[in-house]
C-alpha cells in the first residue's frame, strides 16, 4: 500500500460525553487506519495536519467527518491530510518534517549568529580601547607640573 484516501465518518463512533470528543476522534482515527492497514497501533503516526483539524473546533465539538490520505513506510504508517503541507514535505524527504528539532535548529544557529556578533563587538571594544592614550586626572596632570 503506497498511498490511499480515505473519508472517516465519526458520526456513531463518538457518542461520550462532549468534554472527550477530540481525544475519542484521535483514538477513532487511529482505530479505522488499524482496520484498513492491519498495522500495529504503536506504528500509526498522524500529522500534525490532522491533528490541527482535529482539534480546531476544540476539544468540546465533534468533528463530523475528516478526508486522510494514508501512506506506508517500512512498517509506519502515516496518516496526512490531502492538502496538508506534511504530506508535500514527507514527498520530498521521505518522512514528515520534525517541528521541534527544526525550531531547536533555528535558535541554535540564531544563537550562533549573536554570539559572532557579541564577539565582534567586544573585539571592536578592546581595539578601540587600545588605541586611545590613557587618561590622566587633571588633579595629578597639575602635581606633577609644579
Amino acid at each position: 500500500m503506497a498511498e490511499k484516501e480515505y473519508t472517516i465518518r465519526f458520526n456513531d463512533t463518538v457518542r461520550i460525553p462532549r468534554t472527550r470528543f477530540a481525544n475519542k476522534v484521535v483514538q477513532a482515527t487511529k482505530a479505522f487506519v488499524k482496520k484498513h492497514t492491519h498495522a500495529d497501533p504503536q506504528n500509526i503516526r498522524l500529522s500534525a495536519d490532522v491533528n490541527a483539524v482535529i482539534w480546531a473546533r476544540g476539544m468540546n465539538h465533534k468533528l463530523n467527518k475528516m478526508n486522510i490520505v494514508l501512506r506506508k513506510k517500512d512498517t509506519q504508517v502515516w496518516v496526512f491530510t490531502p492538502e496538508g503541507n506534511d504530506l508535500k514535505a514527507f514527498e520530498k524527504a521521505g518522512s514528515p518534517p520534525k517541528k521541534r528539532e527544526a525550531k531547536a535548529a533555528e535558535k541554535k544557529e540564531e544563537k550562533q549568529v549573536e554570539t559572532h556578533e557579541g564577539e565582534a563587538r567586544i573585539a571592536e571594544a578592546r581595539k578601540e580601547k587600545a588605541a586611545k592614550p590613557a587618561k590622566v586626572a587633571p588633579s595629578k596632570v597639575k602635581a606633577k607640573s609644579e
